[in-house]
């Protein structure tokens, strides 16, 4: 305890030091008597979790919409759709890599910075216009001859520390599923929709972008017991628009103190 006010004091100062260790410890013991209970609990039936597992399941049903997912497993395929030929497709697609580390490392300095919700709703539109260029040139090209994923991800500080592996869980076996999915379909759709495949992938990007516009509160610049606000006013409210609650407070980052 007292290595944790000494902590406490150097970022808060002493005369506010005593006032978080409280908190700290009143939320400690919180979560010491909170029972997380079977996974089958936690996802459907436990107390004020049924908002939360709905969001996380919606993120990483809308990565998996971005359709980077198809990028990544069929990216020389694709490249040579285009028209380009088998090396230079190869070439291309191990450059849609480095360039996915490089949106990476600048995802993840910047998400503090920018937010979340700013930089998935980038990220939804980017790929909206990448897929719809790729779609026009891939038509033009076969008329005439007869990463953005980084910005997705899980989001696991809806969650107490009981229920945060749990929630970890249910991400990861969604994103799963989801991409499974979208890996399974893209060769089909490419076989029977060749070209519009690359249309319909715009199009679920803008779904995806206006489900996260809707419905994800900006968890960024907030502790936890500030980002479980947004779930208790969402159910006095009786919505889950994010805009429509605390007057759309959530849909940005908190001011800075």
């Amino acid at each position: 305890m007292d290595d944790a006010h000494m902590v406490l004091a150097s970022l808060y100062g002493d005369d506010q030091a005593d006032h978080k260790l409280e908190e700290l410890q009143e939320v400690r013991q919180e979560e010491i008597d909170e029972t997380a209970g079977c996974l089958v609990n936690m996802l459907c039936c436990g107390p004020g979790r049924f908002h939360p597992n709905m969001i996380t399941i919606m993120v990483q049903f809308c990565q998996a919409l971005t359709g980077a997912g198809a990028i990544s497993v069929y990216g020389s395929q694709i490249f040579q759709l285009l028209g380009l030929s088998s090396w230079i497709a190869e070439y291309a697609t191990l450059g849609n890599y480095i360039f996915y580390f490089f949106v990476m490392v600048a995802t993840t300095n910047s998400v503090d910075k920018y937010g979340r919700r700013k930089l998935m709703l980038g990220g939804s539109c980017g790929l909206m216009i990448c897929f719809g260029l790729l779609g026009l040139i891939a038509m033009n090209l076969l008329t005439n001859d007869d990463s953005f994923k980084s910005s997705m991800g899980a989001i696991t500080l809806i969650y107490s520390d009981k229920a945060r592996a749990q929630g970890g869980a249910i991400s990861v076996v969604v994103w799963g599923l989801a991409n499974f999915i979208i890996t399974i379909l893209t060769p089909i759709g490419f076989n029977n929709l060749k070209f519009h495949l690359f249309f319909v992938f715009a199009a679920t990007n803008y779904f995806a972008g206006m489900l996260i516009w809707l419905f994800l509160p900006e968890t960024g610049g907030r502790s936890f017991q500030e980002n479980q606000q947004f779930f208790v006013l969402a159910k006095e409210k009786k919505s889950w628009l994010v805009r429509r609650v605390d007057n759309g407070s959530f849909l940005r980052l908190p001011p800075s103190s």
